[in-house]
């Protein structure tokens, strides 16, 4: 009898021995796979992929950062793949149609900003400035050609007879710059490089709408907030002013 207990204890200890040794006291991300739907690969989307993708191999996981058009084409794709495993999460801006199948995983902490970038922002303090002008609204398929577009189809700016170009973000800010378009339409972190890089270093000039909660109150993803006078050098005070802005949420979803 004795003997028996003996023997069911040592194997007991050495169950879980074996259980033991099979758990992964390290906490890391070794198990974890994923590929994810960012953007362009210069904007910010893909930046932000880019981090969560540092810091997840930093804990032996790994995130495939996958370019793109931007959100309409990333919930498409996303939706296509419910089924399969050619992407689990995407990057979508607040407001897009999403296809059956996807759920909110999260939000953004930090808003992107809707930036109107030309030669001549500065000038640009209402809507009515922007009558018959020639505006980049990036990559066909991307938030900003839907969150522009949006903006222009409501009754009153529609009548401005602006003239609205899908170009990608590099291309459209090159010709703000050269001024074959009068504005470029950028969706993003209006900290990022790029903003930096163009308004900070290159002159163009963000544009600012006093009347963006006219417009905010009718697009429900849409909200109003500002880029602060000096945010980009403070000596020479770029921009001059505080630039009435809007914001948009960036969510992540997965199928």
């Amino acid at each position: 009898m004795a003997l028996g207990r003996l023997g069911l204890i040592v194997l007991l200890v050495g169950a879980v021995g074996l259980l033991i040794s099979r758990i992964d006291f390290r906490h890391d991300m070794s198990r974890m796979h994923v590929r994810v739907l960012s953007g362009a690969p210069e904007g910010n989307y893909h930046a932000s992929v880019a981090r969560l993708a540092e810091a997840a191999a930093r804990r032996k996981g790994a995130i495939e950062n996958v370019a793109s058009a931007g959100s309409v084409e990333n919930v498409t794709r996303l939706g296509e793949a419910v089924h399969g495993c050619e992407v689990e999460f995407a990057l979508a801006q607040d407001g897009t149609t999403w296809p059956p199948g996807l759920q909110l995983i999260g939000r953004f902490a930090k808003p992107e900003s809707v930036l109107f970038l030309g030669r001549k922002g500065d000038a640009i303090q209402t809507f009515a400035d922007l009558r018959d002008q020639r505006i980049g609204v990036g990559p066909a398929g991307s938030g900003t050609d839907v969150v522009a577009r949006q903006i222009f189809a409501l009754p009153e700016l529609a009548r401005l007879g602006v003239t609205l170009s899908n170009r990608g973000i590099e291309e459209e800010l090159g010709m703000a710059s050269r001024g074959e378009l009068d504005l470029a339409v950028v969706v993003i972190d209006a900290d990022a490089p790029l903003i930096e890089e163009w308004v900070g270093h290159r002159g163009l000039q963000i544009a600012s709408f006093a009347t963006a909660h006219a417009v905010t109150r009718r697009l429900a993803q849409v909200k109003t907030g500002t880029v602060g006078a000096g945010n980009y050098d403070a000596v020479l005070g770029v921009p001059s002013s505080d630039r009435t802005v809007m914001k948009i949420e960036t969510l992540l979803v997965g199928n």
